[in-house]
């Protein structure tokens, strides 16, 4: 190994390979969420009855498969994934359980789960 050797302009090349990073970060917040009218609604009333389904379907999907999600954002990101595929591989997986736990009356609440990259 050679001793002594200066490489000349390595500071500044970090220093604009940072610069450049920040720059065309990619998106890496995604969103779980539901958008007909009455979502927040049915999610919320703990005191509306469900003959099927149940209130807090989003927050007891997230909850209930938190493990199961940060082992697959993991697993996508070591099989080199981008964050943001990696992220929307956990959310399907969030919005899967969540659609199982909402209250289905005509399927529109349930149809109206999407997952947005923000």
């Amino acid at each position: 190994m050679a001793t002594g050797v200066e490489i000349k302009g390595v500071d500044k090349l970090v220093k604009r390979l940072r610069d450049m990073a920040k720059r065309h970060k990619p998106k890496t917040e995604t969103v779980v969420a539901y958008s007909a009218d009455y979502a927040v609604l049915i999610h919320e009333n703990m005191e509306l009855f469900h003959p099927n389904g149940q209130a807090k379907f989003l927050e007891t999907a997230l909850r209930t498969t938190a493990k199961q999600v940060n082992a697959t954002v993991a697993k996508e990101l070591a099989k080199g994934a981008t964050m943001e595929e990696a992220l929307l591989a956990g959310d399907a997986i969030i919005l899967d359980a969540s659609n199982a736990l909402v209250p289905v009356q005509t399927g529109n609440l349930r149809d109206s789960g999407y997952i947005d990259v923000r």
